[in-house]
């Protein structure tokens, strides 16, 4: 068995792979939606963290689930029925577990012009990664509403002091043109007659290869990115790398491709 080295190695845990040209268009259009998906969602939490810090702060992980499964299921909202009975079959679990919850089952107000907003980020990216990176974003913006809402945060004079809240930056083609695709969505199969491993997922429709290296043997990771070389310029001849990463389930938010002639603002 080879080691991880070689021409194939790539440092920092990525990995040289082959992609077909059709699955090189593909997974260009696919690294729109996903950037499209990261910047809408931005857009519905952002301000509202702002105006509305306690409110965020207040969503509970079973309100996220609701967010997530509408995401992932591509639900439009605003043709929801506001009877929560009515719901669609495919909310049923998580609408009893609202019930159950100590908030209850209460959508109403910022929350539903939130979820009608989501209901309109109708892009082409993975269900399960829908879900994820739904619930790290919320969760991030969660973590700035706490220091927003905090009464020291407003109060103390010297600017010096206080804990500044994080934005999460928009991302343009040149900042991310990635897709992330988390471990239940991704088979990794080693050729030891040929050396190589093929990894299926559904972003392509031919497998990804990767010479010269079982992959099957990194077990420590949950999401696999696929992308093409950081650079300054990429074009046709850029090298495609797959790196395998563990997350602890949550969404690489700053995740950034970029080269060494272009920094972010």
């Amino acid at each position: 068995m080879r080691k991880e080295s070689g021409p194939w190695r790539n440092g920092g845990g990525s990995h040289t792979a082959f992609v077909t040209p059709n699955d090189q268009k593909r997974l260009n259009a696919l690294f729109s939606h996903e950037r499209a998906l990261y910047n809408g969602l931005i857009d519905i939490f952002e301000s509202r963290t702002r105006v509305f810090p306690q409110m965020i702060f207040d969503i509970s992980a079973t309100e996220r689930k609701l967010f997530a499964e509408v995401a992932a299921r591509g639900i439009k909202w605003k043709d929801v029925d506001p009877n929560p009975l009515n719901w669609p079959t495919s909310l049923h679990k998580v609408r009893q577990e609202l019930t159950e919850s100590k908030k209850g089952l209460k959508i109403n107000g910022q929350m539903d012009l939130m979820l009608q907003e989501l209901g309109k980020l109708n892009y082409s990216v993975l269900p399960n990664t829908k879900r994820v990176m739904v619930n790290t974003v919320m969760e991030f913006y969660q973590h700035q509403a706490d220091i927003i809402k905090d009464p020291q945060h407003s109060e103390l004079i010297e600017v010096a002091y206080r804990v500044p809240p994080a934005n999460l930056t928009r991302m343009d083609e040149k900042l991310k043109r990635h897709c992330q695709v988390v471990r239940t969505d991704v088979q990794v199969k080693y050729d030891n007659q040929e050396d190589k491993t093929l990894i299926t997922c559904p972003l392509t429709i031919n497998p990804i290869v990767v010479p010269g290296i079982n992959l099957n043997e990194r077990g420590n990771w949950n999401v696999m990115v696929v992308r093409q070389e950081s650079g300054r310029y990429v074009d046709y001849n850029t090298p495609w790398l797959v790196e395998f990463k563990q997350t602890n389930n949550q969404y690489l938010l700053k995740l950034i491709d970029i080269g060494s002639g272009r920094v972010p603002k």
